[in-house]
């Protein structure tokens, strides 16, 4: 009874160093690490992530392009047109005439050139007439503050009795009078101040102003 008791106890014991030894054995089967992503699922830094590019179809380029307002072509200067207003004669009377002149301002030496042509074809057919002998010149003007120094050729104070020569007195000093910055015209002829005027005498001392020269013949 004892040897089996004795056999027993060697049989546990063996049992249990065979237990132990195995738990004390370090496991061979090492852990796999877990798969990586797929390389194709996440950009890697040196894949270049672009916006994608935007098309503008030609029909759409072509439309756009209509819809933009083009300015208008600036005018050369010569092709620029002002209004004056020109004194000339029409049944007795002296009157103001619109008229058009190609410049960028108006200035009393381009006023005055333009009303010693006389009257254009169209005012001529409204029976608009001028009191300014042909053939009379414009040798100069001269701005003296706001008078304006007109210098005349000879042929400006030939010809024509009192009416005429008040008439053509009138449309000088009416057309520069109602220029901006001009308040009166002094005469001169070929240089000359001018006291009295033409063969009839009429007075022209100082400068003159439009209200010293009735519209009314």
């Amino acid at each position: 009874m004892a040897c089996i008791k004795k056999m027993s106890a060697l049989a546990l014991c063996a049992a249990l160093g065979l237990s132990l030894s195995a738990c004390g054995q370090p496991q061979t089967n090492e852990i796999e690490p877990p798969v990586e992503a797929s390389q194709s699922a996440i950009p890697s830094a040196e894949t270049s992530l672009s916006a994608p590019e935007l098309s503008v179809e030609s029909s759409n380029a072509s439309s756009i392009a209509s819809s933009i307002v083009k300015p208008d072509p600036v005018k050369p200067a010569d092709d620029i047109t002002i209004k004056a207003t020109l004194y000339f004669v029409q049944n007795d009377k002296v009157v103001g005439v619109d008229d058009e002149l190609n410049a960028k301002s108006l200035t009393p030496e381009l006023v005055l050139k333009r009303l010693l042509e006389g009257p254009s074809e169209e005012q001529k057919a409204h029976s608009i007439t001028t009191a300014i002998p042909e053939g009379t010149k414009l040798n100069g003007v001269e701005m003296q503050e706001t008078v304006a120094v007109v210098d005349l050729s000879k042929e400006f104070e030939s010809g024509g009795g009192t009416s005429s020569m008040r008439a053509r007195i009138a449309q000088v000093v009416h057309t520069l009078g109602h220029l901006y910055g001009v308040e009166a015209v002094l005469f001169k002829i070929d240089g000359k101040e001018v006291s009295t005027f033409g063969s009839e005498g009429l007075t022209l001392q100082g400068p003159q102003t439009p209200d010293m020269w009735p519209l009314e013949l």
